[in-house]
């Protein structure tokens, strides 16, 4: 079927519903129907999802775009407030965007050119690396390091959109050519990062979500991270999951990366990744 008689469509309720049975035994990692579904409507009150800016979308035949048997589905896109900067213009402007949080086909609808057609729709680009934690890190303790709280985090993530404004606007002029843009974490973005974790695993032993290098004047040193459940086989274990480093090649300092391995390794997470 052509890509004109498969097109993207906001997903009904039903959909919606249909889908999330259809991806609970893949992605429910331990959790029954019902608290899936909790935790999707819990997820759906955070800043992140009001006014539209969290949405599910599926793939399905244009002259039955309501039918509950459609093809790739559950595209959940996560609003925000990115820049868009050009060489010409005098600062950056802000723009409407959303990013693909998920995608979830079931095994019955698996097609390579299904889902090459849903993804360039939704135009979205991933990138992974994962390190495996070494046996021994090192740490220097020639500087004060903190483990923000989750409000502190938030004044972390204001003065970070600062600093990406500027570059942004930096960048631009280094690439005439071409537009660069940037989501913001503030305004609830890098808090839904954890907030899903904590939905998912209530009883956890993390606490901290951060860490920041305490320094004077204006250079801002610190990374922040998210946890996520991996099952295999019969067995959980956890993963960090690094969602933000901010540093300067001048003020980088190894010990930070040093802290993050520290930090998995204290609450038994396997891999570090980004």
């Amino acid at each position: 079927m052509s890509f004109f008689h498969l097109p993207l469509f906001p997903a009904t309720e039903a959909q919606v519903l249909k889908s999330l049975k259809r991806q609970h035994p893949q992605w429910g990692k331990g959790l029954t129907l019902e608290q899936h579904s909790w935790k999707r409507e819990r997820l759906s009150e955070l800043d992140t999802a009001q006014d539209g800016e969290s949405m599910v979308w599926v793939l399905a035949p244009r002259d039955d775009p309501q039918t509950i048997d459609f093809m790739c589905a559950r595209a959940r896109h996560i609003g925000g407030k990115p820049l868009v900067a050009r060489s010409t213009d005098e600062k950056p402007k802000e723009a409407v965007a959303y990013g693909v949080a998920s995608v979830f086909t079931p095994s019955s609808k698996h097609n390579k050119e299904d889902a090459d057609r849903f993804l360039s729709s939704t135009i979205w680009d991933c990138m992974s690396t994962e390190w495996t934690i070494p046996q021994n890190v090192v740490a220097s303790n020639d500087t004060v390091w903190t483990l923000p709280g989750e409000r502190d985090l938030e004044d972390v993530w204001h003065k970070d959109s600062l600093l990406i404004r500027k570059d942004v606007f930096a960048y631009a002029e280094m690439t005439p050519s071409k537009a660069v843009f940037s989501y913001l974490p503030d305004d609830g973005v890098a808090e839904f990062l954890y907030a899903r974790y904590k939905l998912m695993r209530p009883d956890t032993t993390v606490v901290s979500w951060g860490i920041k290098k305490d320094a004077s004047g204006a250079s801002l040193t610190f990374a922040t991270w998210t946890a996520d459940l991996v099952e295999s086989s019969g067995n959980s274990s956890e993963n960090m999951l690094v969602t933000r480093i901010q540093t300067s090649e001048e003020d980088f300092d190894p010990a930070l990366l040093a802290h993050l391995l520290l930090f998995a390794r204290h609450h038994s997470m396997e891999r570090v990744g980004g």
